[in-house]
């Protein structure tokens, strides 16, 4: 799964890289990539229990760009999710903070580009019977798209000429407000602005300044920060788990001695399509999967024995459904 964040250089975009990637990142073509692992309390828990030789959580890859001094389009298409970070704090005196335009200046060169995008597919192919239906398709897009009335369930937005052309308009967004420490616990006016502007697009807020203070203390001189602000966990961990919900994903895990590991799906995947993930000869062989819910597992004092004797084992076919958490091994057989 693949997340570009974008911002200004101001708006603590690159801050917030760096903090989600901790430092480990490389370079391609201007283009910083890094990776971080999706904080899961689950698999802690689990690790502790069978002692396995590898602990593997499930990770979101990140790609920073920089927006100047050519935007680059070519380098956000194959973007999963773009994060939009917006300073929401003034920094000196008369320093206005409008979060509304910083989005929508961004937001109007995507849509001026698709624009001319599926301009340009139309003209060429208008006269070609073939291409008569993904003509139609964007002819249809065209005025949503200018308009900004596109929304995440129109169909048209899965076909395959959208996914061609790699329009920009159609990549889910998820907006990170860049807050100071007085906002943490508050809710401030460009919220509720927000709000009422962009039901759709979810946001969160992080006050990246402190979290780059986080990042450099040992673990203990952390937990004493969280408690002088009140904070549980940190804000990446808000934004990561935004970032699950808002594109659909949760996560099952297959356990043992060797390993204990998070895997990340899309929800509502069967579970023969779950084992695909894990291997494709598991899928080709499929048999049952043996399921147990993370919850019933942890109940369960975290015993599979126990989960077997109080009826929290069991054995679904292909269709089975798999659930947020849930605990797989296949049977299977080649």
């Amino acid at each position: 799964m693949k997340a570009t964040i974008i911002g200004s250089e101001n708006s603590g975009k690159q801050g917030l890289f760096d903090i989600l990637t901790q430092g480990k990142t490389s370079k391609n073509k201007g283009k910083l990539l890094g990776s971080a692992n999706v904080p899961d309390d689950r698999v802690d828990s689990m690790a502790s229990v069978f002692q396995p030789k590898k602990t593997t959580y499930t990770q979101l890859h990140f790609i920073s760009v920089s927006l100047e001094p050519v935007f680059p389009f070519e380098d956000l298409r194959s973007s999963d999710v773009f994060v939009f970070v917006i300073k929401a704090h003034s920094q000196y005196e008369g320093d206005v903070v409008d979060v509304i335009k910083d989005y929508e200046d961004v937001d109007m060169l995507f849509r001026l580009k698709d624009i001319e995008l599926l301009e340009r597919f139309i003209d060429r192919h208008k006269k070609d019977p073939k291409a008569k239906k993904e003509v139609e398709e964007c002819i249809q897009l065209l005025p949503l798209i200018e308009n900004n009335q596109l929304e995440e369930d129109t169909p048209m937005i899965h076909s395959d000429v959208v996914k061609n052309l790699g329009l920009h308009s159609v990549i889910p967004r998820i907006v990170v407000f860049n807050i100071d420490e007085n906002s943490i616990h508050s809710t401030s006016p460009f919220e509720k602005q927000w709000q009422e502007t962009y039901t759709n697009v979810p946001y969160t807020k992080i006050c990246i300044g402190l979290e780059e203070e986080f990042t450099s203390l040992s673990e203990e001189d952390q937990k004493e920060l969280f408690q002088e602000y009140s904070i549980e966990k940190p804000g990446l961990h808000n934004l990561i788990h935004t970032v699950y919900e808002h594109l659909g994903l949760q996560t099952f895990f297959t356990v043992g001695e060797d390993e204990v590991k998070a895997w990340t799906v899309q929800k509502n995947i069967t579970a023969l399509e779950a084992a695909g993930k894990i291997h494709s000869d598991i899928k080709k062989g499929f048999i049952r999967a043996e399921i147990i819910h993370y919850e019933d597992f942890k109940q369960n004092h975290f015993s599979m024995k126990e989960c077997k004797e109080n009826g929290c084992f069991f054995l679904e076919g292909k269709e089975y459904i798999l659930q947020d958490g849930d605990i797989m091994h296949v049977r299977f057989n080649i």
